[in-house]
């Protein structure tokens, strides 16, 4: 019994999934961003380190509060050359909290556009400010 069912897996796993080289080509064109932790982008930001800090929440949903030296952006913009010199500028993105969409779908938007060092802080604004105590600048 064992051996027939090994032998079924054998032949159908490939008809299920098709070939390793399709399998491949499909996963190659998923795009998953980096993540960082609060302690991450607190070192990140402390470093110096050259970046673009953008608050996905744009200018519907930002609370008049941002982690200092962000920017507001919002996914349904169409151009952010003002905000991001070059395509591989390491950018960070974040939002409210992890059940916000909107630093997903910002991503998203510029991996399409073609920027390529794209990390998302998921904690956002809330874990940034409300449990780790860190300060939040004001929109001016």
């Amino acid at each position: 019994m064992k051996k027939a069912l090994f032998v079924l897996l054998a032949f159908a796993t490939p008809l299920l999934y098709g070939d390793e080289e399709v399998a491949v080509e499909k996963s190659s064109t998923h795009f998953v961003p980096g993540r960082l932790d609060t302690p991450g982008l607190k070192a990140l930001l402390d470093s110096g380190s050259s970046l673009v800090l953008l608050d996905a929440r744009g200018d519907k949903w930002n609370e008049n509060a941002i982690i200092p030296g962000a920017q507001l952006a919002w996914h349904e913009d169409k151009n952010f050359d003002a905000l991001i010199p070059t395509k591989d500028t390491l950018v960070v993105v974040y939002c409210f909290s992890y059940t916000c969409p909107y630093a997903g779908k910002l991503v998203k938007k510029l991996h399409k556009l073609g920027y390529t060092n794209l990390v998302e802080y998921p904690p956002g604004l809330k874990e940034w400010r409300d449990i780790a105590g860190y300060p939040v600048d004001k929109i001016q």
